[in-house]
């Protein structure tokens, strides 16, 4: 597990405990900077790449967060962190700005069609992942060549 403490916030980052190509970034208090948001996404996805997984689902649990920083703008840049191995995101909030985000997030890439899915409470993370878990490989492994 990979824990990050801020002056107003803490993040986990941890895989799944059954072995499941499953990563949960879980997030407390309020981030205030872009950067800090992307250190901390880089971290996540730094995980991934050194993960023994190919296809993988990330979980950002964010309901716990009271503020984070308007992102949506940066996503255009080039700077955001992602990895080709992600291959479905589920965001956990009640925020809209973060639903699009994840949005935006989970269409960039190069080779990668993402799927994406918005839980608005802690019990909906669970069922998301087994719905994503419960795809045919084939669906979960897609990628799209030559774009």
């Amino acid at each position: 597990m990979i824990h990050i403490d801020g002056a107003t916030y803490s993040v986990d980052i941890e895989w799944d405990k059954d072995g499941h190509p499953v990563y949960y970034l879980t997030g407390h208090g309020k981030i205030m900077t872009v950067k800090e948001v992307l250190e901390i996404i880089a971290r996540a996805v730094q995980a991934v790449e050194e993960g023994s997984f190919q296809h993988v689902c990330a979980v950002y649990n964010v309901l716990d967060m009271t503020h984070l920083p308007h992102l949506a703008r940066f996503i255009q840049g080039g700077n955001w962190p992602t990895s080709v191995r992600t291959a479905h995101i589920i965001i956990a909030t009640q925020d809209r700005t973060l639903q699009l985000v994840a949005s935006l997030v989970a269409v960039m890439g190069t080779k990668r069609l993402r799927t994406m899915e918005v839980c608005r409470s802690q019990e909906e993370i669970a069922p998301a992942v087994k719905r994503w878990l419960a795809l045919p490989d084939r669906t979960r492994e897609y990628t799209i060549q030559d774009i």
